[in-house]
């Protein structure tokens, strides 16, 4: 398990499900007198289907908004705060910026700081999503 961890956390998820597997395929055998049953196994693995075929179902029809698309529009205003924060530091170097625009600038610190951590939250969030769609983040 703590291999599974190290490799990725997005693999977390099959291993419990693998290992929900192998304590149902023991139960089962247990349970028959120690006899396999294939037909069980059958039984579960439809189970098993039909769950992911709900979920996938509901993130679909139900939930339609991709955190992927979330993420990009998160980026866009954190750069647009980055690049107003830029004009701001360039004019303070130049020493013709205003007293307005000094606070703006302290203001816009706290900003692009709280806009980094947001970012940072988003992407260990949805690191799912951006591996299994990163061929897929064009316009």
């Amino acid at each position: 398990m703590s291999l599974i961890k190290a490799i990725g956390i997005r693999w977390f998820g099959f291993s419990l499900l693998a290992i929900l597997m192998a304590f149902n395929g023991i139960y089962t055998s247990i349970q028959l007198g120690g006899v396999f049953s294939p037909k069980y196994l059958e039984e579960y693995l439809i189970a098993y289907l039909w769950g992911g075929a709900i979920t996938l179902g509901v993130n679909i029809l139900v939930f339609p908004m991709s955190s992927e698309r979330e993420l990009r529009k998160t980026l866009v205003i954190s750069l647009e705060h980055i690049s107003t924060f830029a004009a701001l530091i360039a004019k303070g170097y130049t020493l013709t910026s205003t007293e307005e625009e000094r606070e703006a600038r302290k203001a816009m610190t706290q900003t692009v700081k709280a806009d980094f951590t947001f970012l940072t939250q988003k992407i260990e969030e949805t690191s799912i999503e951006i591996n299994w769609s990163k061929f897929s983040m064009e316009g």
